[in-house]
């Protein structure tokens, strides 16, 4: 009996249509990915070949989530098929067995979901192979064909998934017999997967978000998350790993536990229906449902608006309450609820830190967390509420009713657009209940109010339009959901592949903005007014039409309708052509403003221009120009209609033997820009890529000076597709000199650096810096902040609205207010690198003194939480570095806030913008162990203050080492001193993390710390592990004494600037003869450890002694650009130490053994005795060195 219920499903899916549909979207797409850079899928990109393990298994990891509806379908029919069908009593009157029955259909669609699974690798293979012949991707990209890597994806990932999911899906379809509440247990499903993905944030909670994961995907990125690119080209995830197999077999026996208790509840009967006491007398009484009739009444039909108003409000009200009272919306308001409400609560941020429950984060928590539930309600009750009618097979009756189309289709748009409001508004009280819970009462209503109930909401209002159009149209109400579904997954993607980027034809599309504190929404206002009406018009278009083609009687063919909706159009047609007519008319004036007025180059234009610059005058990058010595500003801000006038003075000099004939000028974008010299005659205005090249009558004379003025003026026209000038805001303007200024000479940085695309272009290879080589003094004459200047002074008159402030760089000379505007007039205390900002807003100001220096931080006026923090973090970081780096040049030390549409810290000289959305709403009120990332990254721009504006590196390898690096390590012990050893192993913890991830994600090639070429995961996050370990081992004053005597000799220095070598050999120095290979180690080499404890013993000895034994691995490994790895002998000291059992809150326990002990073989076993009572024993027990699972190197002792 199994297997005939077995052969019919597969029968019944094969000759279906749906299996095969899927099995050729699910290969076109991988077909796609695989030929194509514009779609990715899964990491496939720089090193990574297009068709690697990691890339396979990833897609399979993908595509097994995206496909849960899909398999929903699959085990819904396969469960409900002989109900739907109206065939359950005849089978069910049949001598069928029960088992053979449910488990027979249950592995029918079992087998039948992996049929389209195979349209993964199907289109892989496809991909490489055409690929072969058209050369579309460069044949590098490809490595070879690893089957292993697809039957591990079988086994991983889709088997297992399938069995988990097909087995509660299929569960629930049979006991319930409702579709419903199998597409329900599905989001259910999904949440799971969230709420895995949400506890992964966080590295303390990796292992049980991997454990959690009911599909196997966080497992797979924990167990890959430090795979090299040469890992990842050549290694998949099997079955035996010991982290996937734990979570697959649990998933799959929790999916096993509920299919046969499934089995058990199932049964033949039919469900019965609950039917109220009520009811059920009615049905005595009246047995046929219907009263005892007298006379015939009197028909008298009413008519009139009043009456149509009526009905509306008639069906209005039962469409609305029957959605709210109906099971499936509860359940998946009641999911989307529990998986948004512990986010509001719980949500951390990078280093395990929390915010403050800003309402922008707390809007940003509703999107992501609750939206697509909100789109799941809005998509499948749409569908029901047009198909309702249908469905309960009155249509007939429901269609003679004298109602008007109108009012059937605005009440089922409003009952949605009602619902989703009512929903929008639960979120918002459940937010503000969260913020009061965590102590914060700033809730910002209005924020709410605009975000969710008026912007979002007229989004859902148009999406709701189009869903009521497809079903209005659509044969049936499944294949509805499908067209719904297929037309919102195009319209998110289709116009970047084709590199259509206005927010003219990408349905419901407006402009991106970010909310701010400082300016709200003031610089978007326009732009979102403007494409939400012409949205709002066209959809008003779909709504008519929808109207017009509302299905009523019997008549489904096309030809029909046409006919029908051409009648209705009659009645209409006013309000069509108004439409129309408004609709254009908006679009007319959208397409002026974003096109005429404030064109815009897509991706694909500003790629060409990015060629053409390095085609057509690469060859003047060796060009001698003069350098920049001087420079003096007149600004003036306007912020109530963000514009600037700016005019210049720009200082210059021919530092070189020969004279100067050619003057290259890259002038700033965005702004018209002059430059004015009689001396200057233009050759060549090249707009497109901002270059303009002069001639210089006379030439200028080696030594020789020359002043250039220069005026450039910045004005905010109408509204854009997208804001492209963010710097300048009606409060928080936040610019630097190259957005006002010209550069002299070509600019290696406005070159395309993808190798890839590269090669598409046939550029030349291209390197990020040039090759380490200190004898090339040549190279060494630019820094790496720019190739036109060296060290200058600058002076700066800045004027802005009379309620603002506006900073510029160095010590404020003078200030006054003129003509109703504030004037302000700043200067350099010391020549700085050419590289400095001007700001302005309406401040607060917080001041302090420390040794004559203004210690300052500028901050909005709600945000003075950790205002203080800045200020110790300057003054404790001021105390540091000139004790052991040596003095300040400047007379003050200034924090400067800026609007959060980018999360960063910068430093200028003496300044140092810092973002609303990182440092100023950092919570410290809860957990005293988290790290102070508010103090920390003051420290480390602090640290700028002498690493980068006094000495900076070459433009060459190593250069942000000298400069990044070193600010890591002065904030680490500014840190250390602050908050002690314990943060900084939890600091450095993440650290590690975030270097070895970033490993595997290298596009070019992994270089040591001394070669670095803008590697942040390099220069930032090993620089800390490096330095840190160093000063460890050799000394913190020897450290800070070989850094002390590298920065006296470049302080300010000119060219040929500082290379790594120079740094590195101080280091040399301070280093004992027995620990000189560390210095090879940590700046030339890729080094990394696989230290781990095997046993761990302890036994008491007495008065409070214990003696420990452990036995301890280690290996070590150097790794090359692609991070193939090679065992080097190990001859290294490494500690060795004990910690006792951590007091209450505490994540460490007290230190009682660490000792440095030398290693040269791999197997070592070491006894020692410690006062009190030991908890964990082992190897390298601070994890200084860079080890991918320091986990295991400490053991609890026993």
């Amino acid at each position: 009996m199994f297997f005939t219920f077995l052969k019919f499903e597969l029968k019944s899916w094969l000759r279906a249509p749906m299996p095969w549909i899927f099995l050729f979207i699910f290969a076109l797409l991988t077909f796609f990915a695989t030929v194509s850079n514009q779609i990715q899928i899964g990491g496939s990109f720089g090193n990574i070949w297009k068709n690697a393990p990691y890339v396979t298994q990833n897609w399979y990891g993908v595509f097994s989530i995206l496909s849960l509806l899909l398999i929903t379908a699959f085990f819904n029919t396969a469960a409900i098929r002989d109900f739907e069908n109206n065939t359950a009593q005849i089978v069910f009157a049949s001598p069928v067995q029960k088992a053979g029955y449910f488990f027979g259909h249950f592995t029918g669609a079992l087998l039948i979901c992996l049929v389209p699974m195979l349209g993964i690798s199907l289109g892989m293979w496809i991909g490489v192979g055409v690929n072969y012949f058209t050369h579309w991707i460069d044949l590098e990209r490809f490595g070879p064909f690893e089957i292993q890597s697809h039957i591990n994806s079988y086994l991983v990932l889709v088997i297992p998934n399938m069995i988990f999911a097909g087995c509660i899906l299929f569960t629930v379809a049979a006991l319930t017999r409702s579709t419903m509440y199998s597409f329900i247990s599905a989001m259910v499903l999904l949440v799971g997967y969230i709420v895995a993905g949400n506890l992964m944030r966080d590295i303390e909670n990796e292992s049980i978000s991997a454990l959690l994961d009911p599909f196997g995907f966080r497992p797979l990125e924990l167990i890959t998350k430090y795979w090299t690119v040469d890992d990842k080209n050549h290694l998949s995830v099997s079955i035996t790993h010991p982290m996937m197999l734990t979570n697959r077999l649990l998933w799959m026996t929790i999916g096993l536990v509920v299919l046969f208790i499934g089995y058990w509840r199932f049964s033949f009967a039919e469900r019965a229906k609950k039917v109220s006491q009520k009811r059920a007398r009615v049905a005595i009484e009246e047995p046929y449902g219907l009263k005892q009739l007298g006379e015939t009444p009197v028909v008298k039909p009413a008519t009139g608006w009043s009456i149509t108003l009526a009905q509306f409000r008639s069906q209005l009200k039962a469409n609305f309450f029957g959605v709210i009272k109906s099971t499936p919306f509860i359940l998946l308001t009641f999911i989307g609820l529990m998986n948004t409400i512990p986010n509001m609560q719980f949500a951390t941020e990078g280093y395990g830190t929390h915010n403050l429950p800003v309402t922008y984060t707390m809007v940003d928590i509703i999107r992501g967390a609750f939206y697509m539930f909100l789109v799941a309600i809005a998509a499948y009750f749409t569908g029901a509420l047009v198909w309702k009618e249908r469905n309960a097979k009155v249509n007939e009756i429901y269609d003679a009713m004298p109602t008007r189309n109108w009012t059937d289709f605005l009440s089922k748009f409003l009952t949605i657009v009602g619902v989703v409001a009512i929903l929008m508004s639960v979120c918002i009280v459940a937010a503000v209940v969260a913020q009061t819970l965590n102590g914060y009462t700033r809730y910002d209503l209005g924020v709410y109010v605009r975000e969710l109930l008026v912007l979002d909401l007229l989004g859902f209002a148009f999406i709701t339009v189009l869903f009521l159009l497809v079903h209005t149209l659509a044969p049936n109400m499944y294949l509805g959901f499908f067209i719904c579904i297929v037309v919102m997954i195009v319209n998110s993607f289709i116009w970047g592949a084709l590199r259509i980027e206005t927010n003219m034809v990408q349905f419901g599309a407006t402009p991106g903005y970010t909310v701010s504190d400082l300016y709200g929404y003031q610089p978007y206002a326009k732009g979102l007014f403007w494409f939400n009406t012409y949205w709002g018009l066209f959809s008003a278009i779909l709504a008519v039409a929808a109207v017009c083609f509302w299905p009523r009687g019997k008549e489904s063919g096309w030809a029909k309708r046409f006919k029908i909706a051409g009648l209705e159009w009659r009645s209409y047609r006013w309000a069509g052509y108004s439409a129309m007519a408004l609709w254009a008319l908006s679009g007319a004036w959208v397409f002026y403003n974003t096109l005429v007025l404030n064109p815009f180059k897509n991706s694909k234009q500003v790629e060409k221009l990015t060629v053409r610059y390095e085609k057509d005058y690469k060859r003047f990058e060796g060009k001698q120009q003069p350098r920049i010595y001087d420079v003096k500003y007149d600004i003036q801000i306007f912020p109530e209609n963000r514009s600037i006038d700016t005019k210049g003075q720009l200082w210059v000099r021919n530092p070189h033997a020969k004279a100067i004939d050619t003057l290259l000028v890259q002038v700033p974008q965005r702004v018209k820009f002059t430059l004015e010299d009689k001396r200057l005659k233009l050759l060549k205005d090249d707009k497109d890529v901002y270059l303009r090249i002069y001639r210089l009558q006379p030439a200028l004379q080696p030594g020789d000076s020359m002043r250039l003025d220069f005026s450039s003026v910045y004005r905010n026209k109408g509204f854009e597709n997208e804001l492209t000038v963010q710097q300048v805001m009606q409060n928080g303007t936040f610019f630097n000199n190259f957005d006002i200024a010209p550069r002299l000479g070509y600019q290696p940085d406005g070159e395309m650096t993808d190798k890839n695309r590269r090669k598409k272009f046939k550029l030349p290879e291209k390197t990020r810096a040039p090759k380490l080589n200190r004898l090339d003094t040549l190279a060494r004459m630019n820094s790496y902040l720019g190739n036109d200047a060296d060290w200058v002074n600058v002076e700066t008159v800045i004027s802005t609205s009379a309620d603002q402030l506006a900073i510029a760089p160095g010590s404020l000379q003078k200030e006054w207010t003129e003509n109703g505007r504030r004037y302000f007039q700043y200067k350099l205390d010391h020549f700085s690198f050419n590289f400095y900002s001007f700001m302005s807003a309406r401040y607060e100001v917080a001041r302090k003194k420390w040794n004559g220096i203004d210690l300052e931080v500028y901050y909005h006026k709600d945000h003075a939480d950790n205002v203080d923090r800045m200020l110790k973090s300057m003054q404790k970081s001021l105390e540091y570095y000139t004790t052991n780096f040596g003095p300040y040049f400047h007379k003050q030390c200034r924090i400067i806030e800026f609007p959060r549409y980018a999360d960063f810290a910068q430093a200028f000289p003496g300044t140092m913008p810092y973002s609303e959305g990182i440092g100023f709403i950092e919570d410290f009120r809860a957990d005293k162990d988290d790290i102070d990332m508010v103090f920390y990254v003051v420290a480390h721009e602090m640290g700028h203050q002498w690493w980068a504006h006094q000495e900076c590196g070459a433009y060459m390898q190593g250069g942000e080492m000298t400069v990044e690096t070193f600010a890591q390590y002065s904030a680490l012990m500014v840190m250390e001193k602050e908050y002690g050893r314990d943060i900084m192993r939890k600091f450095l913890s993440y650290e590690a993390d975030r270097y070895l991830r970033g490993r595997g994600n290298e596009r070019l090639q992994e270089m040591p710390l001394g070669r670095c070429e803008n590697q942040g995961y390099i220069h930032y996050n090993k620089g800390s592990l490096v330095m840190y370990y160093l000063k460890e081992m050799i000394g913190e004053d020897q450290v800070n004494q070989g850094l002390r005597d590298f920065l006296n000799k470049f302080r300010y220095a000119k060219a040929p600037f500082p290379v790594t070598n120079d740094v590195v050999d101080e280091f040399y120095k301070q280093t004992p003869d027995s620990l000189k290979y560390i210095i090879k180690d940590l700046f030339w080499d890729i080094t990394l450890f696989e230290n781990r404890t095997t046993e761990a013993t302890v036994k008491e000895l007495g008065k409070d002694r214990y003696k420990i034994s452990i036995k301890v691995e280690s290996r070590k490994l150097k790794g090359d650009a692609l991070g193939k790895e090679k065992e080097a002998k190990v001859a290294d000291w490494i500690e060795i130490g004990a910690f006792a059992k951590p007091e209450k809150g505490k994540k460490y326990g007290k230190t009682l053994y660490r000792q440095r002990v030398f290693i040269n073989k791999k197997d070592n076993t070491f006894t020692f005795e410690v006062q009190g009572k030991p908890e964990k024993a082992g190897i390298d027990p601070f994890s200084l060195l860079v080890d991918r699972n320091p986990e295991d190197n400490m053991r609890d002792v026993k």
